[in-house]
């Protein structure tokens, strides 16, 4: 009967040692032999015989089951001894255990074989498996060099260099390493070029170094690939050229070599490690825990004209002030989203750094402090066009529409001064075709082409903050002054329209804080005045439409005027970087670590926006009837338009003298528009129309008809019967609430208003806060003035910091006839009193009789 044993054989893999044979070991774990394999008698029969034959993986299965191999130590070959020796002290198939390896390469080292007396040299260098000592580390090296051991030659003379173990050495240190190197051994290879570097026991020689470091890289030795790296980066011996000198720090970085990977950190883009492979901006952001920078400036995310390529600046996860690197992207119609484009920005910088994207966004432009340049890219091609060296501070950057001129706004250091100049160079020829100094202490804001080749500058005056807007020719010739310096006022360039031939700008009143928009024809050289309110930048995309970047609010510029299209809900105090994609017909908005897709405004909202323009100047000059009758109609086209499911629209219309019956008809008309098809109410449907009741009770109760805001809250509250699982209630029921109080404040007392509010919840319900916008709207306060009266109980109803509530005057009761629910127009026959006055004088009075009008 065969005796059975059982040994651990987990074949996981195979370790490959080159030295004068090639030799093959399983990976095996040693301790664990569950699920072992059962091996007989004849088996172990055939690893002894192996074994005397000096077979280093029987050796190996027969240490594994506890067999003694020494009587086969002997019999074995030195190589083989060494390799088991080489298995235990890098645990490859065993547990590491250099005790076990000292044992075998001492073994080996007594049959004369000289790599064990390397490996024995290192194990006393180190103190692997034996007590340290240097000297005797120096001895086995010597014995080693000796017999022109190329790696026992580099150690030796490494030895001698650091002076230890014997008495340091230059000369003899490169004795025996230039031995090394020149038996083709990488690592001696590697530290003679080094020697040479530093000038180590031979004249300083760059060249030779470059020599020496580049035989040893191209062994793939990572130490040799890292110092290339460090020549090309440096300029050593080779002309400086950061590109080659990031390939060799790559490949060291490859090899898990620190040291290169510390250069790559200190001297290149954050992403200088990343592969070619295709990703996402949301993926990238991810993998690197990196945000988009916050930004105080303009153009924090730079476009293409289409779109279509983008460079942002980036920031570490959660330090969002603190610049990263900066990347850029193309859009991907498949994935539809942007993607990493190819090229990648090569230098390290400590701060965000002037770039521009050709309109078609073929070629890119940006400032490299480095290398004292303006770097020229095809972005097509993923490669540079050429260099345009600088010796002042650049600025601000612009490529012309044709790709045919680049424009600098640069500053000469003068001593303590600095001269602001504009230049302009020929892209295909990197020549200067022309340069114009700018007045001293003026800067430029922004800066960009018109479709007629005419750079648009935006002067900023440094000590006064006023500022101005010129036109330049092709050769910087001033052809126009489009808004003239005044230190009262801050003139600025908001953005040029997507065709070219439209400036939008902004003039802000700096002694009364006011601030208009105005339109710039730049082809015909017309400049249009606008009351819409200022705007500080903004991002344009086709028809003139374009995005108001802190809230992200649409609006068209359309017949010299600017109309509002819809508005913007995203919180203004997060930066973002707009961009409208022309082949995927949306604005996308950069936004922390994400991109949010908006498709734009429909031509149906367009139409209904324009109607209500041009309905509201109607009603302006006083043509009521057919101003009313356009905004009625744009209702019935876009009911859910935001511009006119906003109380601070009506109440504009109001402070421009529409009379109060006719707003109250638009908000009737507005609420049965939207209540009218019964099959698709929705949750937000309901929300408008409860809250444009609200507006319509509030100016009811401006025109002296308490009355009827009453009766607007109980159709509020029938709404609620009807429609008591489409919506969420208990916040909408505030609607209600609030005009209730303006009917007890109307036709009993202030304190019961507040009360009645007060016992019915408050004014704000969880993150509902519809009515406290609307009381605190700087166009709307003035008609809920009566809840002002005591604005501690107010404070405390909005759950607001007192000193957070505005100040309201009181607010005269205008009586005028106003539409009751069913659209009949109602007109009082007795005076009202003329407002509502504080609680300890307010005075009786017997309520309003009305009548109503045919």
């Amino acid at each position: 009967m065969k005796n059975n044993y059982r040994i651990s054989l987990f074949a996981t893999g195979t370790w490959l040692f080159l030295f004068s044979i090639v030799l093959f070991a399983p990976d095996c774990p040693a301790a664990d032999n569950s699920g072992a394999e059962t091996i007989d008698e004849e088996t172990i029969a055939r690893y002894q015989a192996e074994a005397e034959n000096g077979k280093v993986e029987s050796l190996l299965n027969l240490v594994k089951k506890g067999i003694s191999i020494i009587p086969f130590a002997d019999k074995g070959k030195a190589e083989s001894l060494f390799n088991l020796g080489k298995l235990f002290m890098e645990g490859k198939g065993v547990e590491k255990d250099y005790t076990e390896a000292l044992k075998w390469f001492n073994l080996a080292a007594k049959k004369r074989y000289v790599p064990a007396w390397v490996e024995l040299g290192t194990m006393y260098e180190e103190g692997l498996g034996v007590k340290k000592d240097e000297t005797e580390a120096v001895r086995w090296y010597k014995k080693a060099a000796d017999k022109k051991d190329a790696e026992g030659q580099n150690k030796l003379g490494l030895m001698y260099y650091n002076g230890r173990g014997v008495a340091k050495n230059d000369a003899e240190a490169l004795k025996w390493i230039q031995k090394s190197a020149e038996q083709g051994y990488p690592a001696g290879q590697t530290n003679l070029g080094i020697f040479y570097v530093n000038g180590t026991g031979v004249k300083q020689d760059d060249k030779a170094a470059l020599k020496w470091l580049s035989l040893g890289a191209g062994q793939g030795y990572p130490n040799g690939q890292a110092m290339m790296g460090w020549m090309y980066l440096n300029g050593r011996g080779v002309a400086k050229n950061s590109k080659e000198a990031l390939k060799w720090f790559r490949l060291a970085a490859g090899q898990d070599y620190n040291w290169a990977k510390e250069q790559i950190k200190e001297h290149f883009n954050y992403d200088a490690l990343d592969d070619d492979t295709p990703v996402t901006y949301e993926e990238h952001l991810k993998n690197h825990s990196l945000e988009l920078l916050k930004s105080y400036t303009f153009d924090t995310v730079v476009s293409s004209g289409a779109g279509n390529r983008v460079v942002t600046p980036l920031a570490g996860k959660d330090k969002s002030e603190s610049f990263t690197g900066m990347s850029v992207w193309e859009y991907d119609s498949r994935k539809e989203t942007f993607v990493k484009h190819p090229y990648r920005f090569i230098h390290k910088s400590e701060y965000v750094f002037p770039v521009a994207l050709s309109w078609d966004g073929t070629i890119m432009a940006y400032k490299d402090d480095k290398i004292d340049a303006v770097v020229l890219v095809n972005m097509d091609e993923n490669s540079i066009i050429r260099t345009i060296k600088y010796d002042n501070i650049v600025h601000k950057i612009a490529i012309s529409r044709d790709n045919r001129t680049l424009a600098l706004y640069e500053e000469e250091s003068q001593g303590d001064r600095y001269i602001p100049y504009l230049s302009a160079y020929s892209v295909t020829q990197g020549t200067q075709l022309a340069r114009k100094a700018i007045t001293e202490g003026v800067s430029v804001s922004r800066m960009f082409y018109s479709d007629n080749g005419s750079l648009i500058v935006g002067h900023y005056n440094k000590n006064d903050e006023g500022g101005s807007v010129s036109i330049y020719n092709d050769r910087l010739v001033e052809s126009r002054i489009v808004l003239s310096y005044d230190k009262d006022k801050i003139n600025s360039i908001c953005g040029i329209n997507f065709e070219g031939d439209l400036l939008l700008l902004s003039e802000i009143d700096t002694k009364y804080e006011e601030g208009q928009t105005k339109i710039f024809n730049i082809n015909s050289g017309q400049l249009e005045e606008n009351t819409y309110p200022f705007m500080s930048s903004v991002t344009f995309g086709p028809g003139n439409r374009f995005i108001e970047p802190s809230s992200g609010a649409e609006y068209i510029l359309r017949n010299d005027k600017v109309l509002t299209l819809r508005f913007g809900d995203l919180d203004f105090r997060i930066t973002k970087g707009w961009v409208y994609v022309s082949s995927a017909e949306s604005w996308l908005c950069f936004i922390e670590d994400r991109i949010i897709v908006m498709k734009p405004a429909t031509d149906k909202l367009i139409q209904a926006m324009a109607e209500v323009e041009e309905g509201r100047e109607q009603l302006k000059i006083g043509f009521y009837e057919p101003g009313a009758a356009r905004i009625r109609g744009a209702v019935a086209l876009y009911p859910s338009a935001d511009l006119i499911n906003e109380t601070g629209f009506y109440a504009e219309l109001a402070d421009e003298k529409a009379p109060l019956r006719y707003i109250g008809e638009i908000l009737l008309a507005l609420y049965e528009e939207i209540l009218k098809d019964e099959k698709n109410i929705k949750e937000q449907a309901i929300t408008n129309a409860v809250e444009r009741l609200r507006d319509y009770g509030l100016f009811a109760s401006a025109a002296g008809h308490a009355d009827l805001a009453m009766q607007a809250a109980g159709r509020i509250r029938f709404l609620e019967g009807k429609y008591r699982q489409d919506a969420p209630w208990d916040r909408l029921m505030i609607n209600a609430v609030a005009l209730e109080g303006l009917y007890m404040a109307a036709t009993q007392s202030l304190d019961s208003a507040y009360t009645h509010i007060l016992n019915q919840g408050g004014l704000v319900k969880d993150d509902y806060k519809a009515v406290v916008n609307s009381i605190i709207n700087y166009r709307a306060r003035n008609y809920w003035s009566v809840l002002y009266s005591d604005r501690k109980r107010l404070a405390y109803l909005l759950k607001m910091d007192i000193s957070k509530v505005p100040t309201v005057d009181a607010r005269p009761v205008s009586h005028q006839p106003y539409p009751d629910l069913n659209g009949r127009i109602i007109e009082f026959s007795i005076k009202a009193p003329d407002r509502i006055m504080p609680e300890e004088k307010k005075e009786e009075v017997s309520p309003p009789k009305a009548r109503i009008l045919d």
